[in-house]
């Protein structure tokens, strides 16, 4: 009888331990089913345990032991290690500091000798919060051998220690250091792209932005782009997918982090409340307004391709507040004025089909258009948010190869 109720208590840990750990619900399209749920499984338990670092007084999610944690996490996902690749023969990979900003430079060794090689800035993602150039190791070094440029990762100050514009400044710091140094460097100031995922991908954008022609080709993977709509299709549609991880509505904290807004407005954001009715009905509304700026067949619940944006509530006094951020199009490019928009480095745009942040990346190569700048749209219907971390490793999943090799076709073909 005890061995009876030994296992019994086993399989209802067990029973329990899989209902919480791998209930997600994963894209259709997507036929690694359950490695998208162990990654799941390690993004909720990360959670679980900065949580309890937290309980114990070792820091929150933010701090600097959670943060070496998250690389830690994303690197064992990536690579089956917590301490990633280690040497590559094909790579000289040292760290530097450009202008203050310290950066990992990927350097092939076939091309180490040349003297005007392009260049890949990248600027990593995680909400402008966490990770680092750590954690990107094994996308950044692989970006470097399959395109055989060099590339340069940027270690920028994270929020909410550093809220806005402490990190846009230090991706500016190191794109002017590489224009001014090219020759000491070895590089070709001519070609020189920006490239980033979700947050670093805003960070893209920003810098294209300031520094415009100087730039030949942005990069934008999954990007965050603007503050303003939290109930756009693509956030409805897909917040049923990886609900409890990286399609919850509450990484909208990470908004707030960057803008410096304090988080007791987060209700506020949740609700699309923190903008007030005449904004809902300005030019900066229509900047980033789906129903005008994302084509029908990118959505597909039929009955969301009708819908209307509401423009009759919001809370003036918080928007009053905040808009000087919410509206600088150096925070959320989306806000960038028509010619601001113009004249900006070739755009390529990654965006995922099961990510709530999908219509972004849309409505800004719709935009971009609009005003004659070159820019080309590839969305991966059946992707999720960071699917490209998973394009090689023990949770490989076949989009996150593809994507990587599409931006690597595209960067060869353009830079």
């Amino acid at each position: 009888m005890t061995w009876f109720k030994t296992v019994l208590i086993c399989g209802i840990v067990g029973a329990l331990f899989v209902q919480v750990y791998f209930d997600a619900k994963v894209p259709e399209a997507i036929s690694e089913r359950w490695t998208v749920k162990i990654i799941d499984a390690y993004l909720k338990t990360f959670g679980h345990m900065v949580s309890l670092m937290s309980l114990f007084g070792y820091g929150d999610l933010f701090s600097e032991s959670a943060r070496k944690l998250g690389d830690q996490f994303a690197l064992t996902q990536m690579t089956g290690s917590p301490w990633g690749l280690g040497e590559d023969p094909e790579l000289k990979i040292h760290d530097s500091l450009y202008d203050g900003v310290p950066v990992r430079v990927y350097e092939p060794v076939a091309d180490q000798a040349a003297t005007s090689r392009p260049v890949v800035v990248y600027f990593h993602g995680g909400g402008w919060s966490l990770l680092s150039v750590d954690a990107y190791d094994p996308l950044t070094r692989k970006l470097a051998k399959d395109t055989g440029y060099v590339v340069i990762s940027v270690d920028y100050r994270l929020a909410p220690q550093h809220p806005y514009p402490a990190a846009f400044d230090d991706c500016v710091k190191v794109v002017e250091y590489i224009l001014k140094n090219s020759h000491d460097l070895g590089l070709n100031p001519a070609r020189i792209a920006v490239a980033g995922d979700s947050a670093g991908g805003n960070l893209a954008a920003a810098v294209s932005l300031r520094l415009k022609e100087k730039i030949r080709v942005q990069i934008l993977l999954v990007p965050a782009l603007q503050v303003l709509n939290f109930n756009t299709t693509g956030f409805i549609e897909n917040a049923p997918y990886m609900s409890k991880s990286i399609n919850s509505p509450e990484n909208v904290v990470f908004w707030l982090n960057y803008a410096g807004i304090d988080l007791k407005y987060l209700p506020e954001f949740f609700s699309n409340n923190h903008t007030s009715v005449e904004l809902k009905n300005s030019k900066y509304a229509e900047y980033a307004n789906p129903d005008k700026l994302v084509p029908k067949y990118y959505i597909r619940t039929l009955a969301l391709r009708d819908t209307e944006l509401r423009k009759d509530f919001g809370n003036r006094e918080l928007w009053e507040k905040i808009k000087h951020r919410l509206l600088d199009p150096y925070l959320a490019p989306l806000m960038a004025g028509d010619d601001m928009l113009r004249r900006t480095a070739h755009a390529y745009v990654m965006t995922a089909g099961y990510d709530i942040i999908r219509d972004d990346g849309i409505m800004y190569v719709s935009r971009l258009k609009a005003v004659g700048s070159k820019a080309m749209i590839r969305n991966f219907p059946e992707a999720f948010h960071h699917c490209m971390w998973f394009h090689s490793g023990p949770l490989r999943v076949n989009v996150g190869t593809r994507v990587v090799r599409d931006v690597t076709n595209f960067l060869k073909n353009h830079l």
